[in-house]
């Protein structure tokens, strides 16, 4: 596991700190806090790409990896399954 990764540990760290730690790390890695996807009009749907991914790949939770064709990707999907949402 990235050591950036590991949000504490259950043999040295308190259940509650865990739980605390893990509370920040979720409102500091949402997508409204990737600059990246601050103006991206599909933000909401993607989240920002997979955190760990993120991380393993950049070495940083908010450094995401998007381009054009991951949109139209989607957006493929979208139309794809739009009947489900329907």
């Amino acid at each position: 596991i990235h050591r950036k990764f590991s949000t504490k540990n259950v043999f040295i760290h308190s259940l509650e700190e865990i739980y605390k730690y893990s509370k920040e790390l979720y409102k500091k890695t949402r997508v409204n806090n990737k600059k990246l996807c601050e103006n991206c009009y599909l933000r909401y749907l993607c989240l920002g790409k997979c955190t760990a991914e993120n991380l393993n790949n950049h070495n940083d939770w908010l450094k995401v990896s998007c381009n054009i064709k991951y949109k139209e990707s989607i957006m493929k999907k979208l139309i794809k399954n739009r009947k489900k949402f329907i």
